[in-house]
Formats: C-alpha cells, structure tokens, sequence
C-alpha cells in the first residue's frame, strides 16, 4: 500500500522523470505529426456539406505533402514498430480536394 502510494505521489512530484521515459521521436516523425495532427483538426471543422473558404485554405495549407509523408516515413520507419505504430494512427489518403464532398460557402 505505501508502496503504490510512494509511486503515485513520485511521478505528481516529478512529472518529468515520467516523461524522460518516453523515447523521443525522431524529427521528421515529430514534424509530420504535429502537422497531420494540425491537418486532421481543420478537417474535423467541416460540418456537413458547407465549409468555406478560409476553411478551405486552412484545411490545404495543413494537409498539403501530408499524404507523401506519411507513406515516405513509413517507408522510412518500417522496421521501427512503434513508429510505426504512431504513424499507422492517420488515414493513408486524405489530401483529396475539400470540394469534391462538399459545396463551398462564402
């Protein structure tokens, strides 16, 4: 019991030591996540049928070189399973123009 509550209080007490354990990513793996991460949130402003053309852009600017980049960096990473593993979290295609689904509002 003192045991597991030493635990949970060390790692409050020094959230960093528990983030160090984390392996760092590489920094094209980071890069592109962050950005298929920023890609994916824009996407995830389209309601329905209706964006408009800030969101338009938005959504281009995030997503653009995405999909190469993926496929590149697992590529790169195949023989690295929690990269990976990370990288197999995103859709393979998503770089398909916003207009194609959906009528554009101005």
């Amino acid at each position: 019991m003192m045991t597991k509550k030493f635990a949970t209080l060390s790692i409050l007490l020094f959230p960093t030591l528990a983030i160090a354990a984390i392996p760092a990513l590489p920094k094209d793996v980071s890069a592109l996540i962050e950005k298929r991460e920023q890609c994916d949130h824009w996407r995830g402003e389209v309601d329905g049928q209706t964006i408009s053309k800030t969101l338009e852009r938005d959504i281009q600017r995030a997503c653009k070189g995405t999909d190469k980049q993926l496929h590149r960096m697992k590529s790169k990473y195949q023989n690295n399973q929690s990269i990976t593993d990370r990288l197999n979290e995103f859709e393979e295609k998503i770089e398909a123009s916003p207009r194609q689904n959906s009528t554009r509002h101005d």
